[in-house]
């Protein structure tokens, strides 16, 4: 998270809420300020704990919890005078204790205007809502440390044209891909998601519109139905499907030179 640009006399802030149950919160903070006028403080249950100013390199925090339910809060700030370049936080919080705040919340200015978003390798769960509204979103590059999409992870992302779901992925929320017209291209790795739900059921507003979908090597078994109502999928790629011609077949499809043919 790098703080929002702000005038003198005022602040930005991201706020989080760090999951019961967790007993340690880690992060790392930089900061390029006026010293000791320009801050980037960080607040735990809207106590003020420390803050640095300067020019700071990253350096790391660990602080014990209690298990219980807190607010973690990040707040950068100005005085009413000088300025000093780049004027701006930046925060990277270990991500297994948090439940992250969406894109709107961290660029409240500019999500709607964000086009690609790259996340990070310790990721384990996008949360609800986390790129709702992005309406100009194209691609998202999401790790394979990935293993849950949260409800509305993905809505009214109107410009979405493809996404990925990653091997450990054991569940995706019936309303993670609602509101997404433009989504065309899926690559799925997950065999328990391939298993257990169906396309109409993962992309409950775009399954019909779906041309390509990329199926791991690993995924042997389709859940009932799984392409049923796809009528303008094309092509399936990733594996030789005519091994699972008789499943398949069953269901109006067939597999001939890697396409998908359907009557």
């Amino acid at each position: 998270y790098r703080s929002n640009t702000i005038d003198h006399n005022q602040t930005t802030a991201i706020e989080f809420t760090i999951h019961e149950g967790q007993t340690q919160l880690v992060f790392s903070w930089k900061v390029g300020s006026e010293a000791n006028c320009d801050k980037l403080t960080w607040y735990l249950d809207g106590v003020a704990k420390t803050a640095i100013s300067g020019t700071q390199d990253w350096q790391s925090v660990t602080n014990e919890l209690d298990g219980t339910k807190h607010t973690l809060k990040f707040v950068y700030s100005k005085d009413g005078s000088a300025s000093r370049e780049p004027d701006c936080g930046w925060v990277s919080i270990k991500s297994g204790c948090l439940h992250a705040a969406t894109l709107k919340d961290i660029f409240p200015d500019s999500y709607m205007s964000l086009t690609n978003v790259v996340l990070s390798s310790d990721w384990d769960i996008i949360p609800d809502g986390f790129f709702e509204g992005c309406v100009s979103l194209k691609d998202v590059a999401i790790p394979s440390s990935v293993t849950a999409f949260g409800d509305r992870a993905f809505a009214g992302c109107s410009n979405l044209v493809s996404v990925t779901i990653p091997s450990a992925v054991t569940n995706v929320a019936e309303n993670a891909f609602i509101d997404c017209p433009r989504l065309r291209s899926v690559e799925l790795h997950s065999a328990r998601i391939a298993a257990t739900k169906t396309l109409k059921e993962l992309f409950p507003n775009t399954y019909m519109v779906l041309t390509n979908v990329v199926l791991d090597a690993e995924i042997t078994v389709l859940a009932d139905g799984f392409f049923d109502g796809c009528t303008a999928l094309v092509r399936v790629d990733g594996k030789d499907w005519r091994s699972l011609g008789e499943q398949l077949g069953k269901r109006g499809f067939w597999i001939e030179n890697g396409w998908l043919l359907g009557y």
